[in-house]
Parts: C-alpha cells; structure tokens; sequence
C-alpha cells in the first residue's frame, strides 16, 4: 500500500511517527506513536523514494533512520551516502548542519573521500556563485558547533582546515 505514495508522503510519515516536541520547560519529549517493527518496514521501502526526495526529505529521513537506528548498511551506501555526495552543495546552511549531526550520530568516519571531497567542500565552495561560499558570523560559529560535535562523535575526521575556514567568518568580542 505505502509503494504507491510519492517522497513527500514518505517523508511526512516519518515525521508523523517520529517527532520531536518541546515541553513547558523547553525540554523535548519525543513522541514515537508506534513500534519500532513499523519503521523497519519503512526503511525497506526507503530505496523506492531517496532519489525524488527533496534534500530537506532526504535529510530529515536520514535523521529518523540514525535516530531509531534503522536501515541496512547498504541503504546507507548505496542511497543516503550516495545522495549527499551528489547534492550537498546545493543545501542551503540548515541542511547541511543537520546532514552534519546526523552523520556524526551514525558515527560515519571509514570514508574519508566523502567527508573531504564531498561534505567540507561545502565550507569552501559555493556553486551558485561560482566562488568561495561565504557565511554569517552566527552561521560559521553554528558550523564550528556543528563540526566540533562531529569531531567528538568521530575522533578520526580530521577537522583543523574546516575549522580554520569557518573561523575567517567568526567575530571575536
């Protein structure tokens, strides 16, 4: 039944069924309305829909799978991985910070071509400009937050030039 939806009912399904409330206290409380069975049915049919996924549906999908621990390392491979390689440089500075967390999460470090040619090219180059991607002071300190926390998630990525590039756009007070 769920093959005949399209990528944003997929990823609407995911974010009915895993979603992430803030309390009184500002707390979240996470709302997970059914078995963790159902969600591994999901990921099955996960491959059908990462192609004509937007990238914020592509993201938030990678989000749930790191955070409820689903899906098959071939889907992270051969669909996730290979998806990101082909569009982060279109993704907008949340998008990326979130691809960021989430990947750090899954504590994905064998590939080190990925993270170098692929997710910190983001940091240097921006293709729609065809130049040096620039960032907002609140921005670069965000993505030396992000970059930080995948450093301690995954010991083994080296970070130093990433770090060095975001801090150009830094203020210091």
């Amino acid at each position: 039944m769920l093959h005949k939806y399209k990528p944003r009912d997929f990823a609407q399904f995911l974010d009915l069924f895993d979603r992430e409330v803030i309390d009184d206290q500002g707390e979240p409380l996470l709302i997970r309305k059914c078995e963790d069975l159902f969600f591994e049915r999901l990921t099955g049919l996960l491959p059908m829909y990462v192609k004509e996924m937007t990238n914020p549906q592509l993201i938030r999908s990678l989000e749930v799978c790191v955070a409820r621990n689903l899906g098959s390392q071939r889907l992270y491979d051969h669909y996730f991985y290979d998806t990101i390689e082909k569009t982060v440089l279109q993704y907008n500075f949340e998008i990326y910070s979130r691809m960021v967390r989430a990947l750090a999460q899954k504590q994905f470090a064998e590939d080190y071509v990925f993270w170098e040619k692929y997710v910190f090219k983001y940091v240097y180059f921006d293709p729609r400009k065809q130049s040096e991607r620039s960032f907002t002071p609140q921005e670069a300190k965000k993505l030396w937050d992000t970059m930080v926390f995948l450093k301690l998630k995954c010991p083994t990525i080296d970070i130093k030039d990433v770090l060095s590039q975001l801090e150009k756009y830094m203020e210091y007070t």
